[in-house]
């Protein structure tokens, strides 16, 4: 369990070392979700982070940390959701349903100093807060 001294440091390590910014949000996060491209400009940005739905009733699965340019899948329950992380937005190119894993929110993350270091203690983070969270591996 965080305490205040561990809280006041994750709170720092996001105040210097990251932006977070939402980019999109899905409208119907509880509709099938067809495949397409989501356009939006995120050359600016090292990683999105998108939020997905394991179906239409609302279940959530952990989050997806990507760089930019680079293909990723996100799974749960036997579902899969393929996609690439663009400069020009994101590509969902192929799913095992488009009523499971549907995206729900997208955000940008530009670091801020730290470098990939960074990476592994949002990393360590997840884990402590007990999320399955997908961060790309270099």
């Amino acid at each position: 369990m965080a305490n205040g001294v561990t809280d006041k440091a994750i709170q720092q390590l996001f105040c210097d070392g990251v932006k977070i910014v939402k980019l999109w949000e899905n409208a119907s996060p509880n509709s099938a979700f067809q495949n397409q491209t989501v356009s939006l400009n995120i050359a600016k940005y090292n990683f999105v982070m998108v939020l997905f739905r394991l179906d239409r009733n609302g279940r959530v699965v952990g989050p997806s940390i990507v760089p930019i340019g680079r293909p990723a899948v996100n799974n749960s329950k036997g579902y899969d959701r393929y996609f690439i992380v663009r400069e020009t937005g994101i590509e969902f190119d192929d799913s095992s349903s488009p009523s499971a894993i549907i995206p729900a929110k997208i955000f940008g993350i530009k670091l801020l100093g730290g470098g990939y270091s960074l990476i592994r203690k949002i990393k360590q983070l997840f884990a402590n807060i007990g999320r399955r969270c997908f961060i790309w591996q270099y």
